[in-house]
């Protein structure tokens, strides 16, 4: 926790912003402290959604990104998958005002043909989701841009382990080349850390092609079989990140996501989402 101490009482430091000319946000700067903080459904992948939902106010945030197949709940049959009835819909979202928590991302998810990514924008649509975060196939790059113009929702191409396809910045930067800003990254930095990568590094080369992150602190670095821990207390100094995006003028979605013993992942949840707005705050 020294590092910890150090960089909060260091917040001045500076780091060089990313020189990439995918355009940014050119308005004023939202502040740290007002940025969108969510938790993934993922995190409590043994509840269901219903239950992940009052996990997420639980745990103090109002947002939280759905992971595309968890069961419902509730009383309702079905999962979160795009191809929800309307009324079902109707019930999910009454659920979400209940609990003062809205839908503000989803994913990861990836599509097979044109009509299924048409169907996926207008249910992320009817639920007012701002950002479908993918893994999409690089062919399908144009039709997502042209949708999310289209229907006016962001989508954030994420990264998982090497050897999957966008394991490694550089890959993402090419599929996002001469596209609008309407499509970008969602940087995973516990994948890059399984991989190898610096986290510093990739969010400097991705820049303002930044349009959410899927936040998490490691246990190791450079080890596949690493996993979540309290925001913190491992191997990834978030407060660098936290730094840059400050100069990039981030406007995006941070996800907290735990992928390690999320039967007994709460407390650990809830003291990271204290210690992420800590030190927003201080920003």
């Amino acid at each position: 926790m020294k590092w910890l101490l150090f960089a909060i009482l260091n917040l001045c430091f500076i780091i060089p912003v990313s020189s990439n000319l995918h355009a940014g946000n050119k308005e004023a700067p939202i502040p740290p402290h007002r940025w969108k903080i969510a938790i993934h459904s993922q995190s409590f992948n043994h509840l269901t959604f219903f239950e992940a939902v009052d996990k997420a106010k639980e745990a103090g945030v109002k947002y939280i990104e759905a992971a595309p197949n968890q069961k419902l709940g509730g009383g309702l049959e079905g999962t979160t998958n795009y191809n929800m009835s309307k009324q079902i819909q109707k019930q999910v979202l009454k659920k979400l005002r209940k609990s003062g928590i809205k839908l503000i991302s989803y994913g990861d998810i990836t599509c097979n043909t044109n009509a299924e990514w048409e169907k996926l924008f207008q249910f992320a649509k009817s639920m007012g989701i701002k950002t479908i975060i993918t893994e999409a196939q690089t062919e399908d790059i144009d039709l997502i841009d042209h949708l999310c113009n289209q229907y006016h929702i962001k989508a954030a191409i994420h990264n998982h382990p090497n050897p999957s396809s966008y394991w490694h910045p550089d890959k993402v930067i090419k599929a996002l080349q001469n596209h609008t800003k309407m499509i970008g990254a969602c940087c995973d930095n516990g994948h890059w850390m399984r991989s190898g990568i610096v986290p510093s590094d990739a969010y400097q080369k991705l820049g303002a092609y930044i349009i959410s992150l899927h936040l998490k602190d490691m246990n190791g670095f450079d080890d596949m079989n690493a996993h979540t821990v309290s925001l913190g207390t491992g191997k990834f100094n978030f407060i660098e990140t936290l730094r840059f995006l400050k100069l990039q003028k981030f406007d995006g979605i941070i996800t907290l996501e735990f992928e390690y013993s999320r039967d007994n992942s709460f407390l650990e949840i809830k003291q990271s989402v204290e210690t992420l707005k800590k030190i927003l705050d201080s920003l």
